[in-house]
């Protein structure tokens, strides 16, 4: 946002003709944003991954943390369709819709557009914050991901030393429609950020940037 401060000094002329500086009154200019809506279609070209963390794992940190949960037990049984199910962010249709749908946090596709922009890849971090500040969605930021429902994805986390389940979407495509002051960013430049995001960047769990290959993307223009 363009913003233009500019101070005037207004001069008292004494009666031995002395002058001396008065009050000084500042003016700030603000600039009128003008705000675009353009829809991307981000379409994968790899499969995305969810580990969306559920509300046991919270109260198993929260119980940690406060020492308030039980003593040193063994683990309990674990349920893998279960835990695939839970890591699932799904959303209730309303009257007249769909029964739901699976989700992604809209904010995450930002912020790895932010990252495409930073300076992990040739930006500063002034640039990707700014980014993050440019960019919004309306509504509550729940997107819905159109694809086949998921299917469970086992891997061997060797930070936890267990195996973990979570759900793999293929052929899989996410519409977000960008809000945006062109003054930030003009249409050009977010078709930019979001190309180089799906490609170098990622989105979901064990994307590009976390060393992975899943989560990459095409960027198409819908709007």
């Amino acid at each position: 946002m363009a913003t233009q401060t500019q101070t005037k000094t207004a001069t008292k002329i004494s009666k031995n003709g002395a002058s001396a500086p008065e009050e000084q009154e500042t003016i700030i200019t603000v600039h009128q944003p003008k705000v675009l809506c353009v829809t991307l279609r981000l379409r994968g070209t790899s499969s995305l991954l969810r580990n969306r963390m559920t509300e046991q794992a919270l109260q198993a940190v929260e119980e940690k943390q406060t020492r308030r949960g039980p003593g040193k037990v063994g683990r309990p049984v674990r349920d893998p369709q279960a835990e695939f199910e839970d890591k699932r962010e799904k959303v209730n249709g309303g009257a007249g819709t769909k029964d739901g749908y699976d989700a992604f946090p809209a904010i995450g596709i930002i912020e790895s557009l932010a990252t495409a922009g930073g300076p992990r890849f040739g930006g500063d971090k002034s640039d990707r914050i700014r980014i993050m500040g440019a960019l919004s969605v309306d509504g509550d930021g729940s997107l819905e991901i159109h694809s086949k429902p998921p299917t469970m994805k086992t891997d061997w986390s060797p930070k936890v030393k267990m195996p973990i389940y979570r759900p793999e979407y293929h052929d899989w495509y996410i519409d977000i429609p960008f809000r945006f002051d062109e003054t930030d960013l003009s249409p050009a430049d977010l078709v930019a950020l979001a190309m180089n995001a799906g490609l170098k960047v990622g989105i979901g769990s064990y994307r590009k940037e976390k060393n992975g290959l899943h989560g990459l993307f095409t960027p198409e223009v819908l709007n």
